[in-house]
């Protein structure tokens, strides 16, 4: 009897057992898929991030090389319009640099000029000498000017003693539309007229200036080309000494073309005190310049600046920082005084007074 309810007890535990692991395993097997399922579902996340990531990343590697290739296309287009600014520059903007082949352009500035940074000014008044009204234009000195505070200030004149400011009343002359070339004998011819002498610029030019061929004539001794040519370049001050005073001893005048070269502007500045315009070499607009044509005439190396320009001056003003000029491209205008005198330094400070 023991012996039986032993063995139905054993026969008990083992039946418990048996569920027990059955419910045990059940469990597990539950598990099991529950982890399979969490475990797939955070794969597939990571899957589709990956997938993002690299969708992500081919699109910023496209996109970079989009940038490279536009700023690539974007640089070559600037070396193209430079390219072709500096064509135009060569050719045409001072109407005075002319299509010859004799010539070679160079990238060389004058004196081995320094590249130079820019700060935004004002430059250009326009003097409306009938009205006495002045107009500024603004201008930007970092496209237009390239020169630096510490050159201005170089290049800056105090005033020292005598008048503040001196202008005289000379009738502005333009050089166009019959002598698109000719700011040197336009500015001589508006120098005459103040001095009372009765000639107009085309008498001047036809009759009594000096003119040679492009690449075979040296501008000390005569101009290149013809001031009606718009791609004539132009001549320095002896020529206009020599053509003034061929007129003025022809006419048996009283006055003289005398050479003021090599002088600084505040010298200039006592011509002015004294009633005496003087025709003075700067630049186009007060624009940089820089080697345009190279020619080789009788074994001697000849270089012509880029943006040559000859105007009369006709005043100063301490006060304000400017000079007065008779401008044969714009009339009668006002520039900055530092930058005028570095630009008329540059062009190697040629300067005629007749008197």
């Amino acid at each position: 009897m023991i012996k039986n309810v032993i063995d139905t007890f054993v026969l008990t535990q083992k039946r418990g057992t048996m569920e027990s692991l059955k419910k045990l395993k059940k469990e597990i097997a539950i598990l099991t898929i529950f982890i399979l399922i969490i475990g797939t579902i955070i794969l597939f996340f990571l899957y589709q991030k990956n997938v993002e990531g690299s969708i992500f990343s081919e699109k910023v590697q496209k996109e970079t090389e989009n940038n490279m290739i536009s700023d690539d296309s974007q640089d070559k287009g600037r070396e193209h319009l430079d390219m072709n600014n500096e064509d135009e520059i060569d050719i045409s903007v001072d109407t005075k640099n002319g299509n010859n082949t004799e010539a070679y352009i160079e990238e060389t500035r004058l004196e081995d000029m320094k590249e130079f940074s820019d700060t935004p000014n004002n430059m250009v008044i326009n003097d409306n000498s009938s009205d006495g009204e002045e107009e500024v234009i603004e201008g930007s000195w970092l496209s237009k000017y390239t020169v630096t505070p510490e050159i201005l200030k170089e290049y800056s004149i105090l005033w020292e003693s005598g008048s503040i400011k001196k202008k005289l009343n000379v009738t502005e002359l333009l050089q166009s539309p019959e002598l698109p070339s000719g700011c040197e004998v336009t500015s001589l011819t508006a120098s005459l007229n103040y001095l009372d002498y009765d000639i107009d610029k085309i008498t001047m030019t036809n009759n009594y200036l000096d003119m040679g061929a492009i690449g075979e004539t040296n501008p000390y001794k005569a101009f290149i080309g013809t001031p009606d040519d718009n791609g004539a370049y132009g001549c320095f001050a002896p020529v206009i000494i020599n053509c003034a005073n061929k007129f003025l001893n022809d006419i048996n005048a009283e006055h003289m073309a005398y050479d003021y070269s090599n002088n600084d502007l505040q010298s200039l500045f006592k011509q002015i005190d004294l009633g005496y315009p003087v025709i003075i070499w700067a630049t186009i607009d007060m624009l940089d310049t820089y080697t345009s044509a190279v020619w080789n005439i009788d074994g001697e190396e000849i270089r012509f600046p880029a943006n040559e320009h000859c105007l009369l001056l006709t005043g100063y003003d301490y006060e304000h920082s400017v000079v007065h000029i008779m401008d044969p491209m714009k009339g009668n205008v006002t520039y900055d005084m530092a930058l005028f005198n570095y630009r008329f330094n540059q062009i190697g400070n040629q300067a005629v007074v007749i008197k």
